[in-house]
């Protein structure tokens, strides 16, 4: 069995498939088996050589939260939405969970976002956000991003409709990344 990392176009309501990346060894001599981190990496440069000047965002589940994934966003000038899971990143989610619970209000909104937090070498930003899912029932899901989140930002630019669409294509094709303009 193969198993095979693809990125998506996502435009509207429509998928189209891009860009490919088999998850195995490349020859008989190797010992460690191949992961989707570095299928990602091979991904990742295909997608730069076919896709040279388009801005794209990834969307991605929580094993793609890491320091690989931001680093090859950052040198591709790539923005990044990624599931984030408690204990995926400790430092960011014991200072998210603390500065949330400072400043959260009494009334529990359907956002919850924390800017700038330092990681490494860089900045992230976390939202956490109450979402409908396909049975009508409510969940919570956090995510990390390189975007900054505001109430604008998070109403009036597709930032809602990336993660909800990260969350939809994910359930639809059972695929790791999706890549979005």
């Amino acid at each position: 069995m193969h198993h095979v990392l693809e990125a998506k176009l996502v435009v509207g309501d429509m998928v189209f498939s891009i860009a490919s990346e088999f998850i195995e060894n490349e020859s008989e001599n190797v010992s460690k088996q191949d992961c989707e981190l570095k299928a990602f990496d091979r991904l990742a440069k295909k997608i730069k050589k076919i896709f040279k000047r388009l801005p794209i965002c990834i969307l991605g589940d929580s094993l793609y939260a890491c320091e690989t994934v931001f680093n090859l966003c950052r040198a591709h000038k790539w923005k990044y939405i990624c599931r984030f899971k408690e204990g995926r990143i400790k430092s960011i989610s014991t200072e998210f969970k603390a500065i949330k619970e400072l400043e959260q209000s009494k009334d529990q909104n359907s956002l919850v976002w924390v800017n700038d937090i330092a990681y490494k070498d860089r900045t992230v930003n976390l939202m956490e956000a109450t979402m409908k899912t396909e049975d009508g029932k409510s969940k919570k899901y956090v995510f990390i991003t390189d975007i900054k989140i505001t109430k604008r930002t998070w109403n009036d630019s597709s930032l809602q409709e990336e993660a909800a669409g990260r969350l939809k294509i994910k359930d639809l094709t059972n695929k790791k990344i999706i890549v979005t303009i």
